[in-house]
């Protein structure tokens, strides 16, 4: 699911909240630590392709970081939607770590600056993984009575399991 990032060098400036591994919730999977971040997080001017833009506007919807995250949403919803709890936050974390590999950071523009949001001048801030989690559950969590639905149609014409439903979405 995430492509590989090339190797960065130097060193972090922030590390992420919680860098150690999560325990397992039993299912025997691992939950891996997000990458450490080697970009500015505060006082962002320059916005690079990876970047995530939190919020409403033509930027957020136009810029190519949120391209590729909507494209990881939509292609984990279908799984999203038939795991249980423990394993939807792993999901989140996964986009996440994603999107982070590849240098992206999940940006809020500071208060005050550019209320229109077309991503003129003005600063952003990255908004931590924490909050990032919370807005690709969010992301995951949309649309999935219809999704349910699609499936559920899929399972009586083809006779298959959920799963099975998920993967052919």
């Amino acid at each position: 699911m995430a492509a590989t990032a090339p190797a960065r060098g130097g060193t972090p400036d922030v590390p992420p909240p919680n860098s150690s591994p999560a325990p397992s919730s039993g299912s025997g999977g691992t939950c891996f630590p997000l990458p450490r971040v080697t970009v500015p997080l505060t006082d962002v001017v320059d916005l690079h392709d990876a970047d995530v833009l939190c919020g409403r506007g033509g930027a957020a919807l136009r810029h190519s970081g949120n391209r590729t995250y909507r494209q990881l949403v939509n292609m984990n919803k279908p799984l999203y939607s038939t795991c249980l709890k423990a394993e939807k936050l792993k999901i989140s974390r996964s986009v996440v770590a994603a999107i982070r590999e590849q240098n992206g950071r999940f940006l809020e523009r500071a208060s005050g600056a550019d209320p229109e949001g077309e991503g003129r001048e003005g600063a952003w801030y990255d908004i931590g993984d924490k909050k990032a989690v919370e807005k690709t559950s969010q992301a995951l969590r949309e649309g999935q009575p219809k999704l349910r639905r699609k499936m559920a149609d899929l399972e009586v014409v083809t006779g298959t399991s959920s799963a099975a439903a998920a993967r052919a979405l």
